[in-house]
């Protein structure tokens, strides 16, 4: 089997591709919440019989929990980028845009908490869930535009990760670094499960070893002490989605992390990642550096051939 037919065989079948609601269902009509009958937690264990359990654990030991006592804004807007960001991985959230969203949200919370000892009817609550789709509909539309595109998002088993970007987790030494490792780190506990000393960067981020951060800007301001750098379809499918979509304004932000991850590798040091980034990859310095591709798959975007994968291994300092 090739190794492009592996990408689709091989999908981790608990995390295979995405099947949010598409986010148009946002933009035309009512999104179909139906009108609660008692309260809205009574409403929604009714309507899932087969959950009233794992809801009621999750309601009083869940680990969100916590997360939203401490701060209920912004952990609810953090999850509704998550939302968004699991339909399309490349939108781009604005400050104006965030900060119009936490508004409406903290008149939301501030509302439901006023009202909470005195509700004699639904009406109100009613009303505020109302608000509350008109402002997701406003969200989806300043972030996506009036015709959203969806992209999938795959999770790939580390197995699969590792052989397309040609390493072999026995010969991994010292600090390893995943770039884009998921809300799960999986490849941070594969690696660790087998004795090396892996961390992750995710936005998302929510395992051990691994932190919640953006990328490139955490790249530029962190530890930068790793013998081994890997992104499989994280770090460069959105330096490449930002060289093509020049009027993201990104690219040369990725272009600098990238020049600060080669030059912080120590000799002997190794760059993995997936996609390959050909337009960039002409610039690298072939005195201090080897440029490599583990297989001879290519991707065909943009009217480019781009090799699946590349690794960079520095020579010298």
């Amino acid at each position: 089997m090739d190794t492009l037919s592996a990408l689709h065989a091989e999908l981790d079948p608990r995390s295979s591709l995405t099947e949010p609601l598409p986010l148009a269902r946002h933009l035309h009509g009512h999104v179909g919440a139906t009108r609660p009958t008692r309260s809205p937690c009574a409403a929604a264990i009714n309507a899932a019989p087969a959950l009233q359990d794992a809801m009621r654990q999750r309601t009083t030991t869940g680990a969100g929990v916590p997360a939203f006592c401490a701060d209920p804004v912004g952990h609810v807007a953090a999850r509704t980028e998550q939302c968004l960001h699991a339909h399309n991985q490349f939108l781009q959230i604005g400050s104006r845009i965030r900060a119009a969203y936490h508004a409406h949200l903290t008149r939301v919370l501030r509302r439901l908490v006023t009202m909470a000892p005195h509700i004699n009817s639904l009406d109100p609550v009613a009303q505020l869930f109302e608000q509350h789709e008109h402002a997701v509909r406003q969200l989806v539309l300043d972030v996506a535009g009036p015709r959203p595109i969806e992209v999938a998002n795959a999770a790939y088993t580390p197995e699969l990760q590792l052989r397309i970007l040609g390493l072999d987790v026995h010969a991994l030494s010292g600090r390893v670094l995943d770039l884009g490792c998921g809300v799960d780190g999986r490849l941070v506990r594969h690696l660790r499960d087998h004795g090396v000393r892996a961390w992750g960067i995710d936005r998302y981020a929510d395992a051990a070893w691994c932190r919640a951060a953006s990328w490139p800007e955490a790249l530029l301001h962190g530890d930068r002490r790793w013998r081994t750098v890997v992104s499989h379809h994280a770090f460069s499918l959105h330096f490449l989605h930002h060289h093509l979509n020049p009027s993201s304004g990104r690219a040369l932000g990725y272009a600098t992390a990238y020049r600060e991850l080669l030059d912080h590798l120590p000799p002997g040091g190794t760059l993995a990642y997936a996609p390959a980034l050909p337009f960039i990859e002409q610039a690298v310095d072939r005195h201090r550096f080897a440029v490599a591709h583990p297989t001879a798959a290519t991707l065909h975007v943009a009217g480019m051939e781009i090799p699946l994968a590349t690794q960079i291994r520095k020579l010298v300092a």
